[in-house]
């Protein structure tokens, strides 16, 4: 079984236009005055625990700063226009590499997980299983656990799948994309209104499994599947380092996009968003962060960008 921390609280999906008091962080400090506010755009998937940490962060510097967080592609158009500073954008692994006059670095990734409870002796699954559970494309009407691998009483327990809403993380739309190539869920995918109504159900059945973006706290019951791309492939969990290396199929990064010709002059807040308390932040809507040896090599290839 592998281990991971539990996310403390659902968080939904919403368009956070931080206006007024949330939005704008008006702390103002002689040594910024002068200079234009900084402007941080990104991703609706980033909430009020981001904005706060970008506060405090703000009030330490003596800077003025204002956030919109209303969409990634907004965020992108917006960073184009010369409209925003940074962006925080969230970028398919297919997506067209930015011209070379914009540095795109990841910050961290959003991942789907597939758990199931502790107690089911199936400790990893491939694609081509997943397929048959939940693709609507797949042939197989039914699926046992005994298909998977399963002995015992456990290999005649039918599979119900469960699935996070898409207004949660980026579990389901995540899934959709990676494991059914953009196709349908089965009718018989129960897709749920919360992450944790979800587990719920998953711990209340039978033989659940679940399609989810974090497990929520006080769920210690569940276990979360490894996940290998192909019967060929090796198995790997979601840990920071397997997601990082690209080994755990299910995951999208989050990036940092900035013009490269001011590294220099933005670089105080390039390093504040690979620090422990921006991590700490990210984890709350779900974003696993680097590793650290990771996050600290970055900051040194952004000290060194012209």
């Amino acid at each position: 079984m592998l281990n991971i921390l539990a996310h403390p609280q659902p968080i939904r999906r919403r368009v956070w236009a931080w206006s007024g008091v949330v939005g704008i962080l008006s702390l103002v400090g002689s040594v910024w005055a002068e200079n234009s506010p900084i402007r941080m755009e990104g991703s609706d998937l980033l909430d009020a625990a981001v904005v706060s940490t970008l506060v405090t962060r703000a009030e330490e510097m003596g800077v003025t700063v204002t956030s919109e967080f209303a969409g990634s592609r907004p965020a992108s158009d917006r960073l184009k226009a010369g409209v925003a500073d940074l962006a925080i954008v969230v970028e398919p692994q297919d997506a067209a590499p930015w011209p070379e006059e914009w540095a795109s670095v990841t910050l961290g990734y959003f991942t789907a997980l597939v758990v199931a409870k502790n107690k089911l002796p199936v400790e990893q699954l491939n694609f081509e299983n997943l397929i048959r559970v939940l693709g609507a494309e797949s042939a197989v009407a039914s699926t046992r656990w005994g298909e998977f691998g399963a002995r015992g009483v456990w290999g005649s327990v039918p599979i119900t799948a469960h699935v996070s809403p898409p207004g949660e993380g980026l579990a389901q739309v995540l899934f959709a994309h990676a494991v059914l190539a953009n196709g349908r869920f089965k009718n018989t995918v129960i897709k749920h209104e919360s992450t944790r109504a979800t587990v719920a159900a998953v711990r209340d059945g039978d033989g659940g499994l679940g399609i989810v973006p974090w497990i929520p706290e006080g769920m210690n019951d569940l276990k979360v599947l490894l996940i290998a791309r192909g019967r060929e492939h090796v198995a790997f969990g979601p840990t920071p380092e397997n997601i990082h290396a690209g080994d755990y199929p299910l995951r999208v990064p989050l990036k940092l996009v900035f013009a490269r010709e001011r590294a220099p002059e933005l670089l105080d807040w390039l390093r504040f968003w690979f620090s422990d308390e921006m991590a700490t932040a990210l984890a709350k809507v779900g974003v696993v962060a680097l590793p650290v040896s990771a996050r600290n090599q970055q900051v040194f290839e952004l000290e060194v960008i012209r």
